[in-house]
């Protein structure tokens, strides 16, 4: 199953918060990649499309793992078990985008605090250049293990753990039909992300 710690929830729960307080953001926990595409499909309903995600979750180079694994893949070959309920692909997200249930506004944005989904060894691209391709937001992920610069301070501000940053690790803005560019190891969010 996935290592979600009460430290872990905590912290995502404080960036969250401090989203919804600062910048109008509706907060959603989310326990499945099937609750993800859910919450995108309730924010299209409600507001027209989506400007701003923010994703605080554990994650790796090929996708989002959430709640017992039930989560958020890269592809549906990825999904650990058929009897997993609640596991999606990005395959799942780009046909409710092509059904119309789910639209991103032209200058959307999706800042990922998962570990590894900007990854640069994920075939045939990376996750998030993936999730950016399909959605046409930009989309801000690391390629390392991403951690709050002060756990005590839900200011927005992230880093790539050092080790990953000795190795190259860095975040990366990913957009549709371009290359990645590299945003250093060190990043504030609010750089990045849109008023609600």
């Amino acid at each position: 199953g996935t290592a979600y710690t009460q430290t872990h929830v905590e912290y995502f729960q404080k960036q969250a918060e401090r989203l919804r307080m600062e910048y109008g953001y509706t907060y959603s926990k989310i326990f499945t990649g099937e609750d993800l595409v859910n919450v995108l499909i309730e924010e299209t309903a409600n507001h027209g499309t989506i400007t701003s995600v923010a994703i605080f979750s554990h994650g790796g180079d090929i996708g989002f793992y959430l709640n017992d694994d039930q989560g958020f893949y890269y592809n549906s070959e990825y999904i650990p078990s058929p009897f997993i309920m609640g596991s999606v692909s990005l395959e799942n997200l780009e046909q409710k985008i092509k059904d119309r249930e789910i639209k991103f506004a032209d200058n959307a944005v999706i800042f990922i605090d998962a570990c590894n989904v900007g990854s640069k060894i994920a075939e045939p691209i990376p996750f998030a250049q993936r999730i950016a391709e399909i959605t046409g937001a930009k989309v801000i992920a690391g390629d390392g293990h991403v951690e709050m610069v002060n756990p005590k301070d839900a200011n927005g501000k992230f880093k790539i753990a050092k080790e990953d940053a000795d190795g190259g690790g860095q975040f990366y803005e990913f957009s549709k039909g371009d290359k990645a560019k590299p945003l250093g190891n060190i990043i504030d969010m609010d750089d990045y992300i849109q008023k609600q």
